[in-house]
Order: structure tokens, then C-alpha cells, then sequence
């Protein structure tokens, strides 16, 4: 099947088992359609699946952990022992710094990072 764009989730469940046909691709032509329908599976979910709103940073990150299996040992790895209890525990704010790194090294939006929330 030739590669083409993905209007809803049917079609995205079609391009989704093509990938999975061609996941080794036995010839040039198959490794060009794997990329292409790579491609579109991302475009359409980039387009389709949007951030919920009203997040705060700390559910964000808490669901980045749950997601990904992450651990507060991998979360203090970053920003250190103590600041990720408190960070987790809502006892500090993310810094500026703290925001780039979990960006940076999580691939968490850092607009999914920047609101602001309550600390106790």
C-alpha cells in the first residue's frame, strides 16, 4: 500500500499495521515507504493529539515518570536529591534551569513546564 496522508484513527490503525509490515524492509522501496509512513503517523498524531490544559508542572513531570517508567532516582539525576523531593513534594518551584534540563533531557514540552502552581 502506497503511503498517504491519515484523516482519522481508522486510517491511522491501517498505517500502523503497515509500518509493522514493513519494519524490516527487504528492499529500498520498502525502507522508503516505512520512512514515509513514519512520517505521517507522526504529522497526524503531532496534529491530533494536543496537551491537556490546566497541567502543572509537577503533574506534568509525574506523568512523564509514570509514562516512561522514571523514577525519582532518574528525576534527582537531573536536578538533584533533594530539589526533586521537593519539586515532587511542591515545596520549591522549577527554576528557569530546571525547566531547560527536563526539556532537554526528557523531551518534556518546556511550555508544559513554565506555568505557574502553588507550592506548599
Amino acid at each position: 500500500m502506497e503511503p498517504r496522508p491519515i484523516h482519522n484513527e481508522t486510517e491511522l490503525g491501517i498505517a500502523k499495521a503497515e509500518v509493522s509490515r514493513l519494519w524490516e524492509p527487504a528492499s529500498p522501496e520498502e525502507a522508503r515507504c516505512l520512512d514515509d509512513w513514519a512520517v505521517l503517523i507522526d504529522a497526524y498524531e503531532a496534529s491530533a493529539i494536543k496537551p491537556a490544559e490546566n497541567l502543572d508542572p509537577v503533574s506534568v513531570i509525574a506523568a512523564e515518570m509514570r509514562m516512561n517508567g522514571r523514577s525519582r532516582a532518574d528525576l534527582a539525576a537531573l536536578l538533584g536529591q533533594s530539589r526533586a523531593t521537593e519539586i515532587l513534594s511542591r515545596k520549591r518551584p522549577l527554576t528557569l534551569p530546571m525547566i531547560r534540563t527536563l526539556s532537554r533531557e526528557w523531551s518534556i514540552p518546556a511550555q508544559l513546564l513554565i506555568a505557574e502552581y502553588a507550592t506548599a
